[in-house]
């Protein structure tokens, strides 16, 4: 699975479209909720990629990685179909390093992984954290095929053998009561152009956020957590 950067920045507020009571109106004439300030910050799931809305006004995106590599429960790591022996994968001060062949040309270095933080996972593995792509063979691929080619502020998160890859810092956000604003040059080539936010206003329904655009579409994100 390929994507280009203008894909990879589409998702990041490309939800399920949804046509329901909470409306396909337009907004004028339509209700205001006057919701506090924060009401956003979190992170927010399409259940392809999740979008990450912080306190500072950052936009980030979490995308599944797993389609290439994961690790199992016996610390064998899935790359790209081949099994790569617990082993394989050296533990130094939080780093992790992790040699394995599946080229059929013998070991290589697959990952090298710089830790810069941490998961909140309720059971922990070793291996679980944030890191910085340092290297390795399946660092390009790991870029062009989940990040769009994005190489700036990309790191691997591992939490309880899952791998996504996050994409810090590709635009920003303002939240007063229900009206959003939204900024950022992946997001304009995505289509979130000014004409088409101009307006754009949100409803929360339940764990679940409604933005209504100015052209009318709909779009829907599930609360994490």
């Amino acid at each position: 699975m390929k994507h280009c950067l203008r894909n990879a920045a589409a998702v990041i507020l490309a939800g399920a479209v949804l046509c329901g009571a909470a409306g396909c109106s337009s907004g004028k004439g339509r209700p205001v909720n006057k919701y506090p300030d924060g009401s956003l910050v979190g992170e927010w799931t399409n259940y392809t990629y999740d979008t990450i809305l912080g306190e500072d006004g950052s936009v980030s995106v979490e995308a599944d990685a797993s389609g290439l590599i994961y690790y199992m429960s016996d610390g064998v790591l899935m790359a790209d179909g081949y099994e790569i022996p617990a082993a394989n994968t050296r533990y130094n001060n939080g780093d992790l390093t992790v040699t394995g062949d599946i080229t059929g040309e013998g070991d290589e270095v697959l990952l090298e992984l710089r830790r810069i933080g941490e998961t909140f996972s309720d059971r922990r593995e070793i291996f679980d954290g944030v890191y910085e792509i340092a290297g390795g063979s399946l660092k390009q691929r790991l870029i062009d095929e989940y990040a769009g080619g994005m190489d700036e502020g990309v790191s691997l998160v591992i939490d309880r053998g899952n791998c996504e890859l996050r994409m810090s810092g590709v635009g920003t956000y303002k939240q007063k009561g229900d009206e959003l604003t939204i900024s950022g040059d992946l997001l304009a080539q995505a289509g979130y152009t000014p004409e088409r936010t101009n307006g754009l206003y949100f409803v929360l329904e339940n764990d679940c956020a409604v933005l209504h655009f100015a052209d009318g579409s709909v779009e829907s994100f599930k609360k994490v957590g």
